[in-house]
């Protein structure tokens, strides 16, 4: 049963992230052409410092996911219910005070941010719509998702945010389309948002009837919030604060450029991450209610294979992405293409994939506390070396230059946090050598390396989007299967993990199929 839910969310969040890809290309061009690069800056800035803003959620929710994964396993419907009562008492007034904050901001922003296209109230307005959003889904719609993901059904999560997505970015393209004030853009989106609550609620009582957001609540369960917190702040400091203090050290052109960039690695990040979050419950479970020694089986054939698909992805990405730029940012009001940006995109992705199946692994056992002086060091490491670096690269070489600063920063931390992960979850949770990890690593890179070298001298010359998929066809056809393979060989034993896996399933449909007809 397991494995059929984790196939159902592989496949709903694969489409779901497929598409968002597909329009997430054609909005921001076309938001560009029409609005101009400093309004681009302007919602990318102001979407990461909501990032911030949502760290008054203060870790709970991952805290009690953690805490629900046992009780999920066990079907202990009262269980999870005491931990949704003590979630709920945490997000109802997390709801109230983010609200607050919100009105603050929106008045804040335009009075600290030089914004030249549209006028103060429009920011204000702006900021207000773009973020009642998820102020009100603390009340309801988050509590939710917890159920979602610890009961293996975030498939349902994944076709509600596609239904979203689709109805708010058509509503987007009309507005931009027909020139209407931004404002508008964004009052759209809250209205699909408050009928996707209503969704939800419906969901709710016809799939969760035995849910009590009432229940005596456990508040032992999500004893490890702050703790969970540092760890958020961590991770939202390093996905935002290149975009936050480019902001305020250089220009919101800047902060656009970063952001196309951003957006073809994001594109392949969220295609990538349809794998490993949908099948999150089985590595949750399995850890909490099953031995360890199938769990290192699991995780590391996750690793294994996870990485190879995302090396590989990231290695086309890296080949690609300025071909891609040169055709997509044709006729902008900004020049988009620097040659060495590239490299510093990819290197911040390819570490965070080094630790992921050693981070799950840490989340899964709730090791948050142990791991709190760690997530502190990264943070003072990312804030540290990108403060410098953008400011540094600002007054030698100029405003642009400024880019390479954030990213070095980043990459700093992010090679620091790597080799602790994997460590610490493998010495201190899995009592073993960092070997396994460390091997994945090194083979991974050494391949990508050697492909780097090779196409640095091979100039690709696109000069249309056909040729462009055409390119992009046939060199992901050649390139993942070969870190696949590549990784297969050097991992025998998880390589025969997998295949038995897949083998008992296709067994058991099998025999399913066969009761049916008799």
């Amino acid at each position: 049963m397991n494995a059929k839910k984790g196939l159902y969310n592989v496949s709903a969040s694969l489409i779901y992230k497929v598409l968002t890809c597909i329009i997430g290309l054609i909005i921001p061009r076309i938001f560009v052409m029409s609005y101009g690069s400093e309004l681009n800056g302007l919602q990318s800035s102001v979407t990461q410092i909501f990032g911030y803003i949502a760290l008054i959620e203060a870790g709970v929710g991952a805290s009690a996911l953690q805490s629900m994964f046992a009780p999920a396993a066990k079907k202990d419907r009262d269980g999870t219910n005491a931990i949704l009562g003590a979630v709920g008492k945490y997000y109802n007034k997390i709801g109230v005070i983010y609200l607050f904050i919100l009105l603050g901001l929106s008045f804040i922003y335009p009075l600290l941010v030089e914004v030249n296209a549209v006028s103060f109230f429009t920011v204000v307005l702006y900021i207000l719509f773009a973020g009642a959003s998820t102020g009100i889904n603390f009340f309801f719609q988050s509590k939710l998702l917890l159920v979602m993901q610890a009961e293996g059904d975030e498939y349902i999560n994944s076709f509600m945010l596609l239904a979203v997505y689709v109805f708010s970015s058509a509503v987007k393209i009309m507005c931009i389309l027909m020139g209407f004030n931004i404002i508008y853009i964004q009052l759209g989106h809250f209205i699909v948002n408050m009928c996707a609550t209503l969704a939800y609620y419906i969901i709710a009582k016809k799939k969760y009837p035995w849910i009590n957001f009432r229940a005596k609540p456990n508040m032992e369960a999500i004893g490890q919030k702050n703790s969970v917190m540092v760890h958020k702040i961590s991770g939202l400091i390093f996905h935002n604060v290149d975009i936050l203090l480019l902001t305020f050290i250089c220009s919101l052109e800047v902060v656009s450029i970063y952001t196309m960039y951003k957006l073809v690695i994001n594109m392949v990040t969220t295609v990538i991450a349809s794998f490993a979050d949908g099948i999150n419950f089985i590595f949750g479970q399995s850890f909490n209610n099953g031995s360890r020694e199938r769990y290192c089986k699991i995780i590391d054939t996750f690793n294994v294979f996870y990485s190879a698909l995302s090396f590989g992805l990231f290695t086309v990405a890296y080949i690609l992405i300025l071909p891609f730029l040169k055709l997509y940012t044709e006729g902008m009001d900004i020049n988009y293409i620097f040659e060495w940006l590239p490299i510093l995109y990819i290197a911040i992705e390819i570490l965070q994939i080094g630790r992921e199946a050693m981070l799950r692994t840490i989340n899964v056992a709730g090791k948050f506390k142990d791991t709190i002086y760690s997530a502190m060091i990264e943070l003072s490491l990312n804030v540290g070396f990108t403060l410098g670096g953008i400011l540094v690269c600002k007054l030698v070489w100029g405003d642009t230059a400024g880019l390479y600063g954030a990213l070095i920063g980043t990459v700093v931390a992010l090679l620091y946090r790597t080799i602790d992960i994997n460590y610490f979850a493998n010495k201190k949770i899995l009592n073993r050598s960092t070997w396994k990890s460390t091997k994945s690593i090194l083979i991974n890179a050494v391949l990508f390396g050697g492909i780097a070298v090779a196409f640095y001298f091979i100039k690709l010359d696109i000069t249309n989007y056909g040729w462009f998929i055409l390119a992009g066809v046939v060199i992901t056809a050649v390139i993942v299967p070969l870190f696949v393979f590549v990784q297969a060989i050097f991992s025998p034993s998880e390589t025969k993990f997998a295949i038995s896996c897949i083998k008992s399933r296709l067994k058991k449909k099998k025999q399913s199929s066969v009761s049916a007809e008799e």
